[in-house]
């Protein structure tokens, strides 16, 4: 009877031997659970008979954190369900929103950015202040936005360069004016009579002096000369002076009968 009782444990033994290396043996194709919710596909595949365990990346968008990027073996792989299967999900870094930094110096505004974690990509554009220069004029990501540490915040900086005034009197009119579009200024012309026939429609006085520094796009007014004979001139000025006279003249006033 003994004897019969130990042929039976030997017996089981080796049927739960047997059936443990059958199960090791079996190979099956790692199912896709790419996209899931880690939690479901770890549930998924515990219920196919898989063992599972765990790992996270990080990521930047929001959308995949708690998702399964991968697995590891991939899917597709055929493998023994005795092999753990490694589901690799997103995980969101701590976050930080970006600081207000508009109207700051550009270097104050860089440590403000650093401070929290974030840096600071700089591009430049003219102003014409120069109180503006070197200032934060704009943040293309609006404040209280959350990003991941570590990423780029684009500022605009204003970049003031002032430009010298060319020299442009004595100069031919449409020439004196090209000159001032080239240097980044805003030519004004204004017309003198003159009795001189040679400096007709050439420049007799500019309102700026040549080579002061000015902000781009100042206005600079010319004189430019227009020539008269004399009688011209005369009847100009007669035609003046009658007009003022007629200002300065009281209105007679009607005859009453």
């Amino acid at each position: 009877m003994k004897r019969i009782r130990l042929v039976l444990v030997f017996a089981a033994a080796f049927l739960m031997a047997f059936a443990s290396a059958a199960a090791a043996q079996q190979v099956d194709a790692v199912p896709n659970v790419t996209g899931m919710k880690a939690a479901d596909a770890q549930q998924m595949l515990t219920r196919q008979g898989w063992k599972t365990g765990m790992e996270y990346r990080t990521v930047a968008d929001p959308k995949q954190d708690g998702t399964v990027l991968a697995t590891r073996p991939p899917a597709g792989a055929r493998v023994s369900k005795q092999q753990v299967v490694i589901v690799v999900a997103g995980k969101m870094a701590d976050q930080t929103r970006v600081p207000s930094v508009t109207g700051k110096p550009l270097a104050e505004a860089q440590k403000i950015l650093v401070d929290n974690k974030l840096n600071a990509q700089v591009t430049h554009q003219p102003v014409a202040e120069p109180q503006r220069n070197g200032v934060v004029i704009g943040q293309k990501i609006a404040v209280g936005t959350p990003l991941a540490p570590g990423s780029m915040v684009p500022l605009v900086v204003g970049r003031y360069e002032a430009v010298k005034v060319p020299h442009v009197e004595g100069m031919p009119w449409l020439t004196a004016q090209d000159t001032l579009l080239k240097a980044k200024l805003k030519p004004s012309v204004t017309f003198q009579s003159i009795s001189d026939q040679s400096k007709n429609t050439i420049v007799l006085k500019q309102s700026v002096r040549a080579g002061a520094d000015v902000p781009p796009g100042t206005q600079v007014e010319i004189a430019v000369g227009r020539y008269r004979t004399t009688a011209e001139i005369l009847k100009e000025i007669q035609n003046k002076n009658k007009q003022q006279s007629n200002i300065n003249d009281p209105i007679p006033a009607d005859n009453v009968k």
